[in-house]
């Protein structure tokens, strides 16, 4: 959970568990936001968003993977 801005809660990264966790966190987030002393009551710690290591490479690797396993597919054939 973070708060980049006064006012703007937001919770992210659910792993494929999103509808169940999503729905629950939005409500327990409205509710902070409707009063400030529910702060301790997120069942998450809010942090500071803080960006994802080598993301700037992300073309180069995703792109090495992708063509390691087509290799890999080609020569199985």
């Amino acid at each position: 959970m973070h708060q980049p801005a006064a006012g703007l809660t937001v919770a992210l990264g659910y792993n494929g568990r999103g509808v169940a966790m999503g729905t629950h966190l939005g409500k327990l987030i409205g509710e902070h936001l409707g009063n400030a002393s529910l702060h301790d009551a997120l069942p998450l710690p809010i942090t500071p968003i803080q960006p994802i290591p080598l993301h700037g490479l992300q073309r180069l690797y995703v792109g090495a993977v992708v063509n390691y396993y087509r290799a890999r597919d080609w020569l199985e054939r």
